[in-house]
């Protein structure tokens, strides 16, 4: 048995109570499966699985699941309490604001600190973005003040803190629903307000399918959405309007037939076998071999093009990394040297060569498989 089974059984018999199947034996490399674990950040649901199942593990993978597990529970109590904290500001300040994701997500799960996260998600109106990151320094937060796309980041001690004015994706057919967010919520208390059931379900996709697009989502968008489902009721047909306007609904199947399989005893397609190899490879965050992989796939490339386009960078790209090209365009041949030169003679551990290490990875195989999966889930572009 893989590590990769291994891991996907435990996390199945932990969540939905899935039997583990010993036919087979019940053996796998236990290095390799807290790797795995490690890599999806769900380590510390492991433990209750293999105890209640008589899996044998050595001391030393017992503590660190037992450590783990500790880790999850502290960092739990600390988020609820940043939750609190924010919520109080917000409301003592007349903000209107909406908590998303993990915020939500982990009081569907049977015990919260199961749903670990490493930030709290909060959404509030652009026009109130100053007034608030003043407030939340008022109150003992810490920001660089640096304006990303669509959020703000604070920190309270050790804790993260996304305050968002926008939820697009930078994409732009999730975007033509995400940014209709104001016009799908409800309010709860004070100035506390929650998306929808519709809405949260299809953000949760969007975010799911973003990422997955760059390189994997990881195992727990899946657990999320087994969690969804069982707690949420919603309007099917709303949903499934929001979903194909972004043309996410085969991703949305995609996912529901992975939670059947994984949580719910079904039988694997084709689709699903691919989706779980690349969900299994990429991790939490997704990989860069992954990531480089369905980025050669959607352009329909060979790797030396792919490389070519790299360096070759278009003129208002190679103005942004040389901005003295806006006045003397005649410099672009001497610079298009200069970036190749940069990058051959980059230190071994800089981005470029680890770019180009997951670059030369990279099968044809894998890009027949990346690419037959994008276009099945309709995210081919």
């Amino acid at each position: 048995m893989t590590a990769g089974e291994a891991f996907l059984s435990l996390i199945s018999n932990e969540i939905a109570g899935v039997p583990i199947n010993k036919e087979r034996g019940f053996d796998f490399d236990e290095a390799a499966l807290y790797k795995i674990a490690r890599k999806h950040a769900l380590s510390h649901l492991l433990i209750g699985a293999i105890d209640r199942n008589g899996v044998f593990i050595s001391e030393k993978m017992r503590n660190a699941l037992v450590k783990s597990v500790k880790t999850a529970a502290a960092v739990e109590a600390r988020m609820s309490e940043l939750k609190k904290t924010v919520n109080a500001v917000f409301n003592g300040k007349n903000i209107d604001h909406v908590f998303l994701k993990g915020a939500v997500l982990r009081d569907f799960y049977p015990e919260p600190w199961m749903r670990t996260s490493c930030d709290l998600d909060v959404l509030i109106n652009e026009n109130d973005l100053d007034k608030a990151v003043a407030a939340l320094v008022e109150a003992g937060f810490k920001t660089d003040g640096n304006k990303n796309y669509h959020d703000v980041s604070l920190y309270y001690g050790k804790m993260h803190l996304e305050l968002h004015f926008s939820l697009n994706e930078d994409d732009a057919l999730f975007d033509k629903v995400l940014s209709d967010v104001r016009d799908n919520l409800t309010p709860l208390k004070d100035n506390e307000y929650k998306e929808t059931s519709e809405f949260f379900i299809f953000h949760h996709v969007a975010h799911a399918a973003y990422h997955f697009m760059h390189g994997g989502c990881g195992v727990r968008p899946m657990i999320d959405l087994y969690f969804i489902l069982k707690n949420i009721k919603f309007d099917v047909k709303e949903l499934e309007r929001l979903l194909e306007k972004s043309e996410l609904l085969p991703f949305y199947n995609a996912m529901i037939k992975l939670v059947d399989v994984w949580f719910c005893g079904g039988a694997h397609n084709d689709l699903s076998l691919k989706m779980q190899d690349y969900i299994l490879k990429g991790g939490i965050y997704g990989s860069k071999d992954n990531a480089v992989s369905v980025d050669i796939a959607k352009k329909g490339r060979k790797k030396g093009k792919y490389i070519f386009s790299l360096v070759f960078l278009p003129y208002k790209n190679m103005c942004e990394i040389y901005p003295i090209l806006k006045k003397h365009k005649i410099l672009l041949p001497l610079l298009y040297f200069h970036r190749i030169i940069k990058k051959i003679f980059a230190p071994k551990n800089s981005s470029a060569r680890k770019h180009f290490r997951s670059i030369n990875s990279v099968t044809k195989q894998d890009l027949y498989e990346n690419g037959s999966m994008l276009k099945d889930l309709g995210l081919y572009r």
